[in-house]
């Protein structure tokens, strides 16, 4: 493979943002809702899915000053992830769907007919 050239995988069938978690920093000596625990344990997501650079700001900032109001030892923590869409599709690719067993269901027989 060339240096110029990607992946088949990459592009189209990635997107690129940020997951924001809540750590617990024990020892954290924060002093600005900007500022990163230089270690912390995870928690849990903050939301689900995945956010834009500025939304996940505007998170981070929001919750990290709401905890350092109330003197908690917990943080907001913004972390670049990178999603994947396993067996997506690429442009000019053949398809073929196997015919499902039995008959169409109703459901999905009214859904094409609409």
């Amino acid at each position: 493979m060339g240096a110029q050239q990607r992946p088949a995988d990459s592009g189209r069938s990635r997107a690129a943002g940020f997951r924001v978690w809540l750590a617990a920093c024990g020892r954290c000596q924060a002093r600005h809702a900007h500022d990163s625990p230089p270690e912390a344990t995870i928690i849990e997501p903050a939301e689900d899915g995945v956010l834009s650079a500025p939304q996940a700001a505007r998170y981070v900032e929001a919750f990290n000053r709401a905890a350092l109001t109330r003197g908690l030892r917990v943080r907001a923590v913004a972390v670049p992830v990178a999603v994947r869409y396993e067996g997506d599709l690429r442009a000019g690719q053949k398809l073929s769907v196997p015919a499902p067993r039995g008959s169409v269901s109703p459901r999905l027989r009214r859904r094409v007919t609409e």
